[in-house]
């Protein structure tokens, strides 16, 4: 359990690399990297629904795919091109998916205790 556990974190440092210089073309082989360690870590962390999506989306251009949230969460996440983004949130909808907006942030989440 420890080297997958590993295995994620070592993924994740790869891909924030990336992010920082700016090479947003090849974060899709990280996301899909993590995205295979994290199965690795718990087989059973997507429905054989959240897998059909997966595979559907990649025929309509996803370039990556993720499940997130805990235990699966209901929530997959999809690394697009721009271009096919319109056509893959179309295939989603058509699917009985639900696309959440989202953006980024320059930092994470900040708890304080006072």
């Amino acid at each position: 359990m420890r080297k997958k556990l590993e295995r994620i974190a070592e993924v994740t440092q790869k891909m924030e690399i990336e992010l920082r210089k700016g090479r947003i073309e090849s974060i899709a082989r990280w996301f899909n990297e993590e995205w295979k360690a994290r199965k690795a870590l718990v087989p059973a962390i997507s429905t054989p629904e959240m897998n059909h999506i997966i595979s559907m989306a990649k025929k309509k251009g996803a370039l990556a795919a993720k499940v997130c949230g805990a235990g699966g969460g209901g929530c997959v996440a999809f690394f697009v091109s721009p271009g096919r983004k319109a056509q893959l949130e179309e295939a989603l909808t058509a699917c009985g998916g639900q696309v959440l907006n989202f953006s980024f942030v320059k930092r994470g989440l900040t708890v304080k205790c006072h």
